[in-house]
């Protein structure tokens, strides 16, 4: 006749509880991780999303600028040639035009560096445009995990459950 130590089941069952305590805290742990990498990109989408706006803002503002100066430019170059001829046939002091042709050259050479300006700011915002769009691919993968499309979540809740239905069945 042989008699069983309750000891040693006892041990066992202590054993797996502490096991599945660990197991229930690191699938906590995930699903904490989880929502902390959501919410960061959360904030992420947020910001890019600032960003590209802001980035949009300043194009348009210089695309403006560069507009409004060139027909200031226009304009100028206009009454250049408007009053060239009445100062060759001295019916206009050249003083007036001499006025006119610093404008006209500050002007030029302030259009002339919109261009690079413009394309700076272009790439700027195509470049917050991808950055938006990443973040938001990453969102969209984020949302799965941890939820019930998620087979790793699914899978540790599974098995919390499996082990949760043993522990019930023990006592």
């Amino acid at each position: 006749l042989a008699r069983l130590d309750p000891a040693d089941r006892a041990l066992d069952l202590a054993m797996n509880e502490a096991r599945l305590k660990d197991f229930e805290q690191g699938l906590l742990r995930y699903e904490q991780g989880v929502e902390r990498y959501r919410q960061s990109l959360v904030e992420s989408e947020r910001s890019c999303r600032q960003s590209a706006q802001e980035a949009s803002v300043e194009l348009e503002t210089e695309k403006m600028n560069l507009v409004r100066d060139e027909a200031e430019l226009a304009g100028l170059k206009a009454e250049i040639a408007r009053l060239q001829p009445l100062v060759d046939r001295r019916l206009v002091s050249e003083t007036e035009l001499s006025s006119l042709r610093p404008k006209a050259q500050a002007l030029e050479q302030t259009v002339s560096q919109y261009a690079p300006l413009i394309h700076a700011l272009q790439q700027r915002y195509e470049q917050a445009l991808k950055d938006l769009k990443e973040v938001q691919g990453l969102l969209a993968v984020a949302e799965k995990e941890g939820s019930s499309a998620d087979p790793l979540a699914t899978s540790m809740r599974q098995a919390r459950q499996s082990a949760a239905s043993v522990r019930l069945a023990r006592m």
